[in-house]
């Protein structure tokens, strides 16, 4: 779309869960502020809660990722946006949590 003197370019990501670092395609390959699956169990893990009988998830819903690029082509900002929804399962408590997340990139240098 173009926007004033620049374009603006949206991609809608499909909705994603428990992303891992290793992951080759999806929101982990577009993004570099990613909440991962890993960090979940991670942390899960180093607090002493074990993850054998336990569970946990992450799911990344309405993730957007907008870049503001001139018409040089260079990057004028780049926002990401994002709903995510957390569960832990532990002990028998199910406990959940929702973040609304957004993030905005400026002054890039060239």
């Amino acid at each position: 779309t173009e926007s004033g003197s620049d374009y603006i370019v949206k991609i809608q990501m499909k909705p994603q869960t428990n992303p891992r670092r290793t992951d080759t395609s999806g929101i982990a390959t577009m993004s570099g502020n990613v909440l991962y699956y890993d960090d979940i169990r991670d942390a899960m893990n180093s607090s002493g809660v074990s993850t054998g009988s336990n569970s946990c998830s992450v799911t990344y819903n309405d993730f957007v990722i907008e870049a503001r690029i001139s018409k040089d082509g260079k990057f004028v900002s780049v926002k990401e946006y994002a709903n995510i929804n957390t569960r832990m399962y532990v002990s028998g408590t199910d406990t959940r949590v929702d973040m609304n997340v957004y993030t905005s990139y400026i002054d890039f240098k060239y």
